[in-house]
């Protein structure tokens, strides 16, 4: 699970492009599917998930995905379409993508899913009708991806026993971030990526041999640390 993907990281919640390249580089040898063809019990599919849909991962995380071909899944939050996150005084300032922009994710290789109108936590929502309006999909939104909006993602990863039954009468499945499991659909957890995350098993060290070449070591080492993709040793 995504939220940004830009050249700076002031939080844990802004990937950088350099960490994001990496990390769908280690997710190579697996195969990439929608939430629609996932299986759980399958543990050489992944999906690969954004939150919020914000504008920086148009400009940088979506050239990656073109260029290793990789499906993924938007979760849109309604209500903040074309503006911003001011509503957060604990994250920096970063834009909401718009419509037009939503529409070349989807071209792109994105699905839109949902992800409530306004963001409330719906862990302490006991009211039906403002939990009915919450997961309701307005139908100027709907017809933005034909193929879409199968999917529902818990904001703040919470929720509690009747908004998952609400859910379920709405859409396929629903991820959680925290509260859920790993073979219920309808609360299925999500693996939030920071920085540090790495997606591939087996580790990589570089070995550079020399013989009667120490003069050139310098030049070797540095050329090595300067790759895009570090070896863990």
């Amino acid at each position: 699970m995504y939220h940004k993907v830009h050249p700076d990281s002031p939080t844990m919640w802004w990937v950088l492009v350099n960490d994001f390249y990496r990390q769908m580089s280690e997710l190579s040898n697996k195969e990439i599917v929608f939430l629609d063809d996932y299986d759980p019990h399958d543990k050489d599919q992944v999906v690969i998930t954004f939150d919020g849909i914000y504008r920086n991962i148009i400009e940088y995380a979506l050239p990656i995905l073109q260029h290793f071909g990789y499906s993924f899944e938007l979760f849109l939050t309604s209500d903040y379409i074309g503006l911003d996150n001011e509503f957060d005084p604990v994250e920096p300032n970063a834009s909401f993508a718009n419509k037009n922009e939503l529409e070349k994710l989807i071209q792109g290789g994105g699905r839109l899913q949902w992800h409530t109108r306004s963001h409330l936590n719906l862990k302490e929502v006991t009211d039906l009708e403002t939990l009915q309006q919450e997961l309701t999909i307005p139908a100027d939104i709907l017809s933005l991806d034909l193929k879409g909006f199968n999917w529902f993602a818990y904001p703040h990863g919470e929720y509690n026993a009747t908004v998952v039954e609400e859910v379920k009468k709405r859409f396929n499945g629903a991820v959680s971030c925290h509260q859920g499991n790993n073979f219920d659909p309808h609360l299925l957890n999500r693996l939030p990526v920071v920085n540090s995350t790495s997606l591939r098993q087996d580790k990589i060290a570089c070995i550079i041999a020399s013989y009667n070449y120490g003069r050139y070591l310098i030049e070797a080492i540095e050329s090595v640390l300067r790759q895009t993709i570090l070896p863990n040793e």
